[in-house]
């Protein structure tokens, strides 16, 4: 009889646990978010969009850097180009005063 009786109240316990839990997820807590369509397409557009622009916008970047490395090499031949130029210039006033 003990044994009958602990799974009768195990059975209830369960049962009630179960309706009280559906009861709360039914009418306690807020449903899910739904989802509007047109906003979801909306910003999947705009981050279609926006992927684009980041490869545009990292390609500039390369193309810029590509430039910049081109000038430096350029800036540093000019450089000893005019170092050379002043010593040249330097010895031609040297041979001139002599």
């Amino acid at each position: 009889m003990d044994m009958t009786f602990l799974l009768m109240v195990a059975v209830v316990i369960a049962g009630l646990g179960t309706g009280i839990g559906f009861l709360l997820g039914r009418f306690v807590w807020p449903p899910a978010a739904l989802v509007d369509q047109a906003s979801l397409a909306a910003m999947q557009a705009e981050i279609a969009r926006l992927r684009h622009e980041c490869i545009t916008l990292r390609e500039a970047s390369d193309a810029l850097t590509s430039e910049l490395k081109i000038a430096i090499g350029g800036a540093s031949a000019a450089r000893e180009e005019s170092a050379r130029l002043t010593e040249r210039a330097a010895s031609t006033a040297a041979q001139l005063t002599d």
